[in-house]
């Protein structure tokens, strides 16, 4: 099937905010990633919790046929393209907030009340 996509104006003109942390990986990553390149798009929190600018993902089932114990495969390979920056170690945020031994232990959700309070 051949689906010739209509390009349209951006439907959202507004600036994006994208949180993550060290627990943002995977598709998460992939994400944030694609979305740090563009110019209306602010990341925030902590480094993400992978690196590279490829990922691996699109998961298959086996079942191993004596134990019946099941094996998850990535079949497919994610690669930013070239103009894409390659981020060796991790996604690092725009603007950095660091999660504190008080943040884990309080009810609130001290990161995004922090950038609330950042933002104004």
């Amino acid at each position: 099937m051949i689906i010739n996509n209509k390009k349209v104006d951006s439907l959202y003109g507004g600036d994006i905010i994208v949180l993550i942390n060290s627990h943002t990986f995977s598709s998460g990553y992939l994400f944030a990633e694609i979305l740090s390149n563009l110019k209306q798009v602010t990341i925030v929190g902590s480094p993400a919790g992978q690196g590279g600018n490829s990922q691996f993902g699109d998961l298959l089932m086996y079942e191993l046929p004596h134990s019946h114990a099941q094996v998850y495969l990535s079949h497919k390979e994610f690669i930013m393209p070239k103009t894409y920056p390659e981020h060796i170690d991790a996604l690092y945020p725009d603007i950095l907030i660091e999660r504190t031994r008080e943040d884990v232990l309080s009810d609130e959700d001290q990161i995004l009340k922090k950038l609330l309070e950042k933002l104004g």
